[in-house]
Parts: structure tokens; C-alpha cells; sequence
């Protein structure tokens, strides 16, 4: 083997190891994501709750939620979807922290965000021009009504 050759063989099995470590880690996060559904509908059937409600909810509702939930914004929510979807058609119901203020009310449209601060809190639909049928709101009445007993890790707060 020459110096050509050898340099040729390295970038090759160099190209190969990034091509496989790029096959793992996808392996790796659609088997890591498919095993935190499984536990999520486990944990959802220990607590007898009716899982095909729940995952058509999470498939309609947009939920950001990094440390804390806040019970209001959920209420506000639920009486929302009953009245028929008025205000979550064109925005998400959110918190922000900003400076030494933690849970500050702030709406926005879809796709805007505070200017100050971070949203610690979000929850809106994830397409807001689909009409909702009446199942798919029961459902998500269901897993809004559920909330605190679905997510029994999340401390729960009331905006400011």
C-alpha cells in the first residue's frame, strides 16, 4: 500500500464511522422515544386513565412546559375548547420570567414570543386553523381535566 492509498482508506473508514454514529444516535432517539411513550402509557393505565384520549390530545394541543405548569392558563384553556376555540384559533396562553418576575402573564399569536424575558409556560393548538371535532375537543378536555394527575412531577403555579 502506498501513502495515496492509506490516505484514501483512512477517509473512507473515517466517512463509514460518521455514517454509522449518525444511524446509531437516530436508532438511539426513535428507540429512547418509543420507550418514553411506552413508560408515559404504562404510568397512564396504572392511573386507569384512557391513554387513546390522552395521545389525541398531546397530537392536538401545543404544550410547552420545561419546569412548572400553571393551573390558570389550563382552566383557561378547558373553558376555551368548551366555548368553542375563540381565542386558542389565534394565540397560545403563556408565562414568562423576566428579571427578579417569575409567572408574568403573556399571550402572543402563534409563532411571537415576549420581547423580554423567556416563556416558561405555553399552551395553545398546534394547527389553530383546523376545525377541532367535537371528539378531539372531549379529548382534550379529558387530558386538560386530567393535567395534574397525568403530570404528577410538575410543580404548579398561578401566573402573576
Amino acid at each position: 500500500m502506498n501513502l495515496l492509498e492509506i490516505e484514501k482508506r483512512i477517509i473512507e473508514l473515517n466517512d463509514e464511522n460518521e455514517r454509522r454514529t449518525k444511524e446509531y444516535k437516530a436508532f438511539y432517539e426513535n428507540h429512547k422515544n418509543k420507550i418514553q411513550e411506552l413508560e408515559e402509557g404504562k404510568k397512564l393505565l396504572l392511573k386507569d386513565l384512557n391513554a387513546d384520549k390522552i395521545n389525541i390530545a398531546k397530537n392536538i394541543l401545543y404544550l410547552y412546559m420545561p419546569r412548572r405548569a400553571y393551573s390558570d392558563l389550563i382552566y383557561l384553556a378547558i373553558k376555551d375548547l368548551a366555548s368553542g376555540c375563540n381565542l386558542m384559533k389565534h394565540k397560545y396562553f403563556g408565562a414568562k420570567d423576566y428579571n427578579r418576575w417569575s409567572g408574568q402573564r403573556e399571550d402572543h399569536e402563534y409563532g411571537y414570543g415576549p420581547k423580554h424575558g423567556n416563556t416558561v409556560f405555553a399552551l395553545g393548538l398546534k394547527q389553530p386553523n383546523r376545525k377541532l371535532t367535537d371528539h378531539e375537543i372531549e379529548c382534550c378536555l379529558y387530558y386538560l381535566g386530567n393535567f395534574f394527575t397525568i403530570h404528577d412531577n410538575i410543580p404548579c403555579e398561578k401566573t402573576n
